[in-house]
């Protein structure tokens, strides 16, 4: 995934609908081509759309996907490119291409059967549940821990954790090593050259803001969904980035993750991007 000239626009799917005006979006699109900026829906995007229980509103948002997109591909799935990142490290390289998402025939063709939205609304609710089950555990073991040695209250936001204590290369490294053999990757994790990958760094953050805000902080704040997340690793190996989103979680989630983090990004709400 070699760096971009053109920049990337990533679009939270509670922004479609602000896209639905062919006004609105031709004003966009103008906008985007003098400064060569590209807003690029994702699998993410999609997968929300399909598990939509109301036929009417879900097929509007798949006609203003279409709409946006302009027949270009759709990002992958995260997961896939955090895999072919790791392939393409375990061959000694530093880029790679990534494929296609593998929902560009269906969406575009307007051909999704029923099976399809079954297997979508399947999927982000295993995703979200199977997170959401992995960090109660935790926070179930590790609030006692925490209070127990005073250090309940030490690290009082999200950033502060990142910076302290998830981004340290002893703790990532373990992780990455952990990824690494779960995903089948061959030979040994490249442990610094993980570290200077954007798209798996991001990944272990988005990882380490869910930890604090689910596990280690005493009062939580509303959640911010994992499939939401995932769609920050989009960013990467981007030279210009903007996220977009009108929900507040996610914002303050890219917020703390990608700025003053990653060089030339920007976090968004729907309105003002739309004046932008």
């Amino acid at each position: 995934m070699p760096i971009s000239k053109t920049g990337v626009v990533v679009i939270d799917s509670t922004c479609l609908k602000c896209f639905e005006s062919a006004k609105a979006l031709e004003q966009v699109r103008d906008n985007m081509r003098t400064v060569d900026l590209q807003i690029r829906l994702s699998a993410i995007n999609i997968l929300e759309v399909m598990k939509t229980a109301n036929p009417t509103i879900r097929n509007r948002l798949l006609k203003i996907i279409q709409d946006v997109s302009e027949g270009r591909p759709f990002l992958p799935w995260p997961h896939d490119l955090i895999k072919e990142s790791g392939q393409a490290h375990a061959r000694g390289e530093k880029y790679f291409w990534s494929g296609d998402s593998g929902y560009e025939q269906s969406v575009y063709g307007s051909s999704i059967a029923e099976q399809d939205l079954d297997k979508a609304r399947k999927t982000m609710n295993s995703l979200e549940t199977d997170f959401t089950h992995m960090h109660d555990n935790a926070r179930k073991e590790l609030r006692p821990f925490l209070r127990k040695h005073k250090t309940v209250d030490y690290w009082n936001t999200a950033a502060a954790f990142l910076d302290e204590v998830w981004t340290t290369e002893s703790h990532l490294s373990d992780y990455i090593r952990g990824i690494w053999k779960k995903i089948k990757l061959p030979g040994k994790a490249p442990i610094e050259a993980i570290l200077e990958d954007e798209v798996w760094r991001i990944f272990l953050e988005i990882n380490g803001f869910a930890a604090f805000e689910r596990a280690v902080q005493e009062k939580q704040p509303k959640r911010v969904h994992y499939p939401d997340l995932l769609q920050l690793v989009y960013v990467a190996n981007n030279s210009r980035r903007i996220v977009v989103s009108s929900d507040g979680g996610f914002l303050r989630a890219a917020r703390v993750i990608l700025q003053h983090r990653y060089p030339n990004v920007r976090v968004e709400e729907c309105s003002d991007f739309l004046a932008f």
